[in-house]
């Protein structure tokens, strides 16, 4: 059935024990997409009580400004490497230049030289 036609459907009432027997009949991707969709109907206050027994609510409670702590966490990065906190000097070694992995290289180019 295509979403529009699921969507036009009139509203029935479900019987949830034939419900349950068809939701064990549905493939694991089917259930995950069901399950998807049903997060976003229940309302905020009844999901801990869907996912009692197979999740822990505090690992998943809002923590109502990670956004906001990422911002402000990025630009605290931003100002820092601007001056320079996470530089560190290094020699340069151009030893590898002689080495023989390169000598097919430097072959090639006294050939064209």
């Amino acid at each position: 059935m295509a979403k529009t036609e699921k969507a036009s459907m009139p509203k029935q009432k479900i019987d949830r024990d034939k419900l349950h027997v068809h939701l064990r009949r549905l493939r694991k991707d089917a259930l995950l997409n069901l399950l998807d969709r049903a997060i976003d109907l229940v309302p905020t206050t009844r999901l801990s009580a869907l996912i009692n027994g197979y999740l822990d609510p505090r690992e998943l409670a809002s923590d109502g400004g990670s956004a906001r702590r990422l911002v402000e966490t990025v630009a605290m990065f931003r100002e820092a490497s601007l001056r320079g906190d996470y530089y560190e000097a290094f020699a340069v070694n151009s030893m590898k230049r002689t080495t023989s992995s390169f000598l097919p290289m430097r072959a090639a180019r006294d050939r064209w030289a």
